[in-house]
C-alpha cells in the first residue's frame, strides 16, 4: 500500500510507503492563548534585564 501526499500526525506507524510532496514551510498555526499570556510577561521580563544589565 503507498500514500500519495503528506501526512500531519503526532505519532505514526505503518509498514506503508508514504511518498511526501515538498513542504512549502506553512502550517498555518495559531497560538494558544496560554502561550500568550506566557510568553508576554516573559518577554518584558528579559527586555527589563537586559536593559539593567547593559
Amino acid at each position: 500500500m503507498h500514500i500519495n501526499g503528506s501526512i500531519f500526525a503526532n505519532s505514526l506507524t505503518t509498514s506503508s510507503e508514504v511518498h511526501l510532496p515538498g513542504y512549502n514551510g506553512n502550517l498555518n498555526l495559531v497560538p494558544e492563548p496560554s502561550s500568550a499570556l506566557l510568553g508576554g510577561p516573559g518577554m518584558t521580563l528579559l527586555l527589563t534585564r537586559r536593559r539593567r544589565q547593559g
